[in-house]
């Protein structure tokens, strides 16, 4: 920040003269590269352009309105003024016109090297790039990104077998370029050592939905079993990027945001969107501003009509509770909440079956049905069924109807949608009257003999 606000300070209201190419005389770029501190003034150079870092802060600048242009002169923008006396602007300003920077990024100081597929797609890959470091949990290993940029610059421009690793190459060096800069920028910080194997638990080579392919996974399997370039977002960088994801009309939840949620409204978003330790921050927030209550989350868990978006509801509220266990253990009696929290209770080994009443087996085996018919539909119920239960199923349909679980709106449905057509077609085969398939004779002895 200090080298952009010294840039347009050095320029001033009069300029300084451009070459016939529109770029800092080298003598000029030597001097502003010794104010800057980038330490490229003693370079042999024949092109201020051949300067990497003092390139990309003129560039910079340029691209954030602080510098402009005119009659072969770099000015000052006189309109800059109030924003250089704001770091704090002039900060979102800047990292709002980095995605701008593609041509300036991984600049060579020979002036050789070619532009890489990374820089015409820029402001797209880069963009994914930071919101991916945003979802991801820890430090993020580079060599994974590296991946992911190399195959969405392959969906542009397919390089030939003889100039692609040459290819290859570049790419990665300009993302490391690109990181470099954001990281002075104070966007994102740097580090070096072994990635979390959370990082490595999905590259097996039997893993189909794994959307990199098998030699990449393969790579990877051996460049992050050592140690190697980590990123993660820097506060700033982390307020940055959500801002231009919810710009983008993009979900970015921030921890403190649901203070004044609804009680359901809170309970359904952590569930679906929080990590562990973010939703207990998120709840503990919420707690404290309606005086630590927790009768309200409970009843919004009640008055849920779908069980899989109840259960989910309550277990987020018993994990992220600092009382969560035993909070669950006391409402095994509850009349509306009691089935969903024997569930969780015999689905964490907290009880045994043998432990449960009669009636709490019922519940138990009613409030699974009724998750069944809510995830695969009536058909997948009525063959659940048969496979556990065979001929015994219609009476064990018919006990689930009279069990007295509390969900109005799924028991209706499981009564009409598979209790009454099994039950149905049950005492249909049971009672037609007539001679088994394939029975010969007559039920008396009565009636005319066949001719011979």
């Amino acid at each position: 920040m200090r080298r952009l606000a010294a840039l347009a300070d050095w320029a001033g209201a009069e300029g300084r003269p451009l070459t016939g190419a529109g770029n800092l005389r080298v003598a000029d770029a030597r001097e502003l590269a010794e104010l800057l501190g980038t330490g490229e003034q003693d370079l042999k150079v024949r092109s201020a352009t051949h300067m990497p870092k003092l390139h990309l802060v003129v560039e910079w600048a340029k691209a954030a309105r602080l510098v402009r242009v005119s009659k072969g002169r770099l000015l000052r923008v006189a309109k800059a003024a109030p924003l250089l006396r704001d770091p704090e602007r002039l900060w979102s300003r800047a990292f709002e016109t980095f995605f701008d920077l593609g041509p300036a990024i991984g600049a060579s100081a020979s002036g050789w090297d070619v532009q890489s597929l990374l820089a015409e797609f820029f402001d797209e890959v880069m963009a994914d790039v930071l919101n991916s470091v945003y979802g991801l949990p820890g430090q993020v290993p580079v060599a994974r990104l590296h991946e992911t940029v190399w195959l969405a610059c392959r969906e542009y421009l397919m390089p030939d077998d003889r100039t692609h690793d040459l290819w290859r190459r570049k790419v990665d060096d300009d993302l490391v370029a690109a990181l470099e800069a954001l990281a002075e920028f104070g966007a994102v910080e740097l580090s070096h050592g072994v990635a979390e194997a959370l990082y490595l638990s999905d590259l097996g080579d039997d893993d189909e939905e794994q959307p990199l392919p098998l030699d990449a996974r393969t790579r990877l399997r051996a460049v992050l079993a050592e140690p190697g370039l980590l990123v993660s977002l820097t506060p700033l960088g982390m307020r940055g990027v959500r801002e231009r994801m919810l710009a983008e009309g993009r979900d970015a939840p921030l921890v403190g945001e649901l203070a004044q949620a609804a009680p359901g409204e809170l309970l359904g978003v952590l569930a679906e969107h929080y990590p562990p330790e973010e939703a207990a921050t998120e709840l503990e927030g919420w707690l404290a501003a309606h005086g630590g209550e927790v009768e309200p989350l409970l009843d919004a868990i009640r008055a849920c009509p779908f069980r899989t978006r109840a259960s989910a509801m309550l277990t987020t509220l018993v994990e992220t509770h600092p009382g969560g266990r035993s909070l669950l253990a006391g409402l095994r009696g509850d009349r509306v909440l009691g089935p969903i929290a024997i569930t969780l209770l015999h689905d964490a080994g907290a009880v045994d079956p043998d432990d449960l009443s009669s009636s709490e087996q019922l519940l138990l085996m009613t409030e699974g049905l009724l998750n069944l018919l809510e995830v695969a539909g009536p058909e997948e119920v009525v063959t659940q069924l048969g496979q556990l239960a065979g001929r015994e199923a219609p009476q064990i349909i018919e006990a689930v109807t009279r069990s007295g679980h509390p969900a109005t709106v799924g028991m209706d449905e499981l009564r009409r949608l598979v209790a009454e057509p099994l039950l149905t077609r049950s005492r249909t085969l049971r009672f037609v009257e007539g001679p088994r398939p394939g029975a010969r004779g007559r039920r008396s002895g009565h009636g005319k003999k066949r001719r011979r």
